[in-house]
This record gives C-alpha cells, structure tokens and sequence, in this order.
C-alpha cells in the first residue's frame, strides 16, 4: 500500500534530489508539492519545482506557490553565512545562483495552482484525514502558518517527517548555519515553534 506524502521544499540541489527520489518510489504517492522562501525567493523555488517534476515527466502533480516571507521578523529572505572569513549568500554558495547548482532547465511550460499553499495544505490534509505524511525539506513558515490558521489539522496529518535539527560532534549537536542551528529551523524560528508546539506528531 502506498503512502500519501505532501512535499513541502525550498527547491534547491537538495530538494530536487528529494523530490525525484519521492517520485520514483513505489512507496509513495506524491499528492502534492508546496513551495516556501529559503535557499531562494518562493517565486524562484516554484519555478525549479516545477522544472524538476517537468524532467520527471510528473507536470501533472499539483505544486501550490506559499510564503515568501518568514513568520520572524528579524530573519531576512537571504541567508548569509561566513565562509573562509567571508560572508556569502548561503543559498547561492550551496546550490549556485538558480538554486539547481546554475544547471539550465527549460523554462517550465506549467503554472502553479491558483491557491496559496498554506490553504492547499489546508484543504488537502482535511481531504484526507489521518493518511498523509507531510514532508518538509524546508523552512517551517507554510506549515506553521497552516496550523496557526487552523490548528485542528496537525492532528490529522498521519505524521511529519522534516530535513531539522542539529545532531552529532559536541554535546549540543552540531548545526550547518550555527553549532547548534540547522537551517531550516533557524531561517524561521517562530514557524518552527508554532508546528513543534502543536498536535502534528514530527
């Protein structure tokens, strides 16, 4: 029996690799993407999704375009990091400057879905109570807003699989953006908080 999977990514190299993975298993059915600002701007993300799912002849899965902007107020649509004493755009050090490492897809012949992604998540998890695995590759700031609007949802998401947290070379973990922060959660802390003190069983 396959298992229903929403994607919700921040298309970079990583994502891409995810997304293809997701779409070639016989494991899972892949109802829907949703996109969100991270490695680069939402417009940006929606676009190498939907480049992505073109190479993979899967256009027919339905990608709703989310938040551009996190639920934090101090945190800033780039991500600048310290490299070798410089400071850098991480997004664009990580996956180049079109988020797919600058290699030239076509330009997608599809469009994203009229509704936002956080009312599609919305919309798609109480479609299907208690079957889908959400799985985040991204910031959290389109499922914290989800469970802000309606909170109700995170119980009946069967489960929440994220890319998060810091694990591994000092007692206190050790993060890719800090020694304790790992991207995703520190690009919006505040969304993090909200779906971690929520129902959603992650």
């Amino acid at each position: 029996m396959t298992k229903k999977v929403i994607i919700d990514v921040d298309t970079g190299i990583d994502d891409a690799l995810g997304i293809l993975l997701a779409l070639n298993s016989p494991e899972l059915d892949v109802v829907c993407i949703t996109t969100v600002s991270g490695n680069l701007g939402v417009e940006e993300v929606t676009r190498n999704t939907l480049q992505v799912l073109e190479l993979a002849n899967s256009e027919k899965i339905p990608v709703a375009k989310g938040m551009n902007s996190p639920l934090s107020p101090d945190k800033k649509e780039e991500e600048i990091i310290i490299v070798n004493g410089k400071k850098v755009n991480g997004g664009e050090y990580f996956h180049g400057k079109n988020g797919l490492g600058d290699y030239k897809l076509p330009q997608p012949k599809t469009r994203p879905v009229k509704d936002h992604a956080v009312d599609f998540l919305i919309d798609k998890i109480r479609s299907n109570p208690h079957e889908i695995t959400l799985i985040t590759t991204a910031p959290l700031t389109n499922v914290g807003k989800a469970v802000m609007e309606d909170p109700k949802i995170a119980r009946l998401v069967d489960e929440h699989i994220m890319m998060g947290g810091a694990y591994g070379l000092t007692p206190y973990g050790y993060g890719n953006v800090t020694p304790v922060s790992e991207f995703n959660v520190w690009a919006d802390p505040i969304a993090a908080n909200k779906v971690f003190s929520s129902k959603l069983s992650t």
